[in-house]
This record gives structure tokens, C-alpha cells and sequence, in this order.
């Protein structure tokens, strides 16, 4: 589809390469837009048409100039003042979705985590109270074990040391009046219609929440093979606090183009 239009365009318009003006920086068309028919991508701010609409109602009309006639009239008339988009290099290109998409995950986990909490607060109201730690591994295993207060209370306590016991545990001396509450607990409510479905939507946030940190693990252990061999990655990882996380996301927002910001106001801006 892409060279149907392309190629009729190329034909049309004979002589230097093209230019060509968008409101994104990113996406498909970005990527398979061939570069040796197109001279450059001149993005613009998808505001800038939004306020010229408004300033030039349009006619409704038939001859009324649309997004794309006003994008093409800023690239002739203000080409001067637009910047072409610059493609970034092969092994930039692979950093940025990673990092995006790591972020999204981590954006998962929270909502998820923050979904599972809410559903707590009606079936087992006191683990929140001793797993504070909403989104570690010990939680979501006794909730596979335990998914009510009640059923938690009907299990041996040899059992209940021993799964206390397992790792992660780091604080040992906590385990005998995590106990002692489990059984002097009350259960907020005992009806079947409120504890059945909340327990149902525990088990299917604890399974999303296992999938979704085994998915972080794999980005990570991608992410730290590819930094080996990025020539940048140690300067932003010994920088204070960025670490293995930030350091990549760092890389992916200074990008390769760092010229264009000579202080920290123009890179916030």
C-alpha cells in the first residue's frame, strides 16, 4: 500500500527527493517510508494545525482546506523553521521499545497490584496488614494456598511455619505474631455472594501478576545483554541512582542527537 503511493508520487513529481510532512515522529509509516525517495520527515506538532483550525474557522465547504493541505502549506511556506526527523541508528532503534515496553509492564504490575488490593479488602482484609509488600511473590503464593481468611485459619500451624519460613522471608521474628493474629482474626463477612467473586478475581490477578514479572525478568536479562555492548550504557549507569533500570531509559531520552539540548532546560522542554 505504501509504495502504491509512493512510487505514483515519485513518478509525478520528477527531480529531488520528497518531502514530507507528519504529525507523529514515530510508527509504521516512519519506519517504512524508503529514504532514498524521500528527502526528509518533517514533523509537526499535531496542536500547531489544531490551533490554525481555530484561528481560520474552516468554511465547511467543499474547497475547505483540510489537516493535511494545512500541514503541507506549513512544510512550504515554514520549512526554514521545521527540523527533518532524523532515523535513528539500528541499535537505537532496538533500544527504544524495550524500554517502552518495560515501562508498560511495570504500569501493569501497579494497576494489577492496586486491583488485587481492592478485591483483598473484601475476602482477607488482614494480609494486607501482614504482607504489606503488595506486589512480591510471597503474597500471591499465599493467596494461592489461602485466598480467605477462613480457609487460612483452618490450615496446621506447622504448615503455616513452615510456608512463613520459605523464602523471601527477611524478618523471621515477625512469623509468631503473624500467627497469634491469623487466630484471633474475624473474617469481615462470610456471605458467599461477596467472597466467591472476589476470590475468583484474586486467582486471576495473581495468575496476570506471575506472567506479567516473568515478562519483566526476560526484558531485563535482554535489556543487560544489549548494554554490554553499547558504548554509552556505563556512563548513565554510573551515574547517581540510575542503575541498571534507569540507565536505558536514560540512553533512550538523550538518544544520539545531543547537540540539539546544550542545557537541562532545553532537554525538559
Amino acid at each position: 500500500m505504501l509504495d502504491a503511493w509512493v512510487c505514483p508520487l515519485r513518478t509525478r513529481c520528477t527531480g529531488p527527493p520528497l518531502a514530507v510532512g507528519r504529525e507523529l515522529t514515530k510508527g509504521p509509516l516512519v519506519s517504512a517510508l524508503p529514504t532514498d525517495a524521500v528527502r526528509g520527515l518533517y514533523p509537526g506538532h499535531p496542536l500547531t494545525v489544531a490551533t490554525s483550525r481555530e484561528a481560520f474557522p474552516p468554511r465547511r465547504a467543499q474547497d475547505a482546506p483540510t489537516a493535511a493541505a494545512r500541514q503541507v502549506e506549513r512544510l512550504r511556506t515554514h520549512r526554514d523553521t521545521r527540523t527533518p526527523l532524523v532515523p535513528p541508528s539500528p541499535p537505537r532503534r532496538a533500544w527504544a521499545p524495550r524500554v517502552a515496553h518495560r515501562r508498560r509492564l511495570v504500569g501493569d504490575t501497579v494497576r494489577r497490584t492496586h486491583r488485587l488490593t481492592r478485591a483483598l479488602t473484601h475476602s482477607f482484609p488482614p494480609v494486607l496488614q501482614w504482607l504489606q509488600d503488595n506486589d512480591t511473590a510471597l503474597l500471591c503464593d499465599c493467596l494461592s494456598r489461602w485466598p480467605t481468611l477462613p480457609a487460612a485459619q483452618l490450615a496446621r500451624r506447622a504448615t503455616l511455619e513452615r510456608f512463613s519460613r520459605a523464602p523471601p522471608v527477611r524478618a523471621p521474628a515477625v512469623i509468631p505474631t503473624r500467627l497469634e493474629a491469623l487466630t484471633t482474626a474475624v473474617a469481615l463477612t462470610t456471605e458467599a455472594g461477596v467472597l466467591a467473586p472476589t476470590t475468583r478475581l484474586g486467582h486471576a490477578l495473581v495468575a496476570q501478576l506471575r506472567v506479567t514479572w516473568h515478562a519483566l525478568a526476560d526484558c531485563d536479562t535482554a535489556l543487560a545483554q544489549r548494554a554490554h555492548a553499547h558504548p554509552d550504557v556505563p556512563g548513565f549507569a554510573a551515574l547517581l541512582g540510575a542503575g541498571a533500570v534507569f540507565a536505558p531509559r536514560l540512553l533512550v531520552a538523550f538518544g544520539e542527537q545531543r547537540a540539539r539540548c546544550t542545557s537541562a532546560e532545553a532537554r525538559h522542554n
